[in-house]
């Protein structure tokens, strides 16, 4: 009969744990996205915050004409007007083994053009903390006149000269 080895149990038991330490850190593809709408008002303050999920139909990017359907279909509120003013976008990027490091990086950036927005892959235990940032404001709608002119008969143009 063989001799009970507890040092190479051990070992065993040190190995796995470090296997399913590494497969709770690997990286997956986004699929669908947390949004958040902040909305506020002509004075600054703040009025409503909305969230909701969007499905992606293309993993870690958002379209250009999905962001644009986003944005149009929020710009109204309260039977008030907003407009965009802000988006940010947060995506926990960061390196598998550097994970435990994560105060020396910056997550969170400012999206200044309108195309595609893409994200990197993420850890896949924090992977639905990222998500897009909106910021409405309220605009002040005045009513806008337009000059009408009307023509009378009388009016002479290069028609009615010849």
């Amino acid at each position: 009969m063989e001799e009970y080895d507890s040092e190479s149990e051990d070992c065993i038991l040190n190995e796995l744990s470090n296997e399913l330490e590494c497969l709770k850190y690997t990286k997956i593809d986004l699929k669908e996205l947390t949004c958040f709408f902040i909305y506020v008002d002509v004075n600054r303050c703040l009025k409503f915050l909305d969230k909701s999920e969007i499905k992606l139909s293309i993993p870690n990017t958002i379209l250009k004409n999905e962001l644009h359907n986003v944005i149009k279909n929020r710009q109204k509120k309260n039977e008030k007007n907003y407009k965009l003013v802000h988006l940010f976008k947060y995506n926990f990027n960061i390196d598998e083994n550097d994970i435990k490091n994560h105060e020396k990086y910056n997550f969170l950036e400012s999206i200044e053009l309108f195309n595609d927005i893409s994200f990197h892959p993420s850890v896949e235990i924090i992977s639905d903390i990222n998500s897009m940032f909106f910021v409405f404001i309220e605009t002040n709608q005045t009513n806008k006149t337009k000059k009408q002119i009307s023509f009378s008969p009388n009016n002479k143009t290069n028609k009615n000269i010849r």
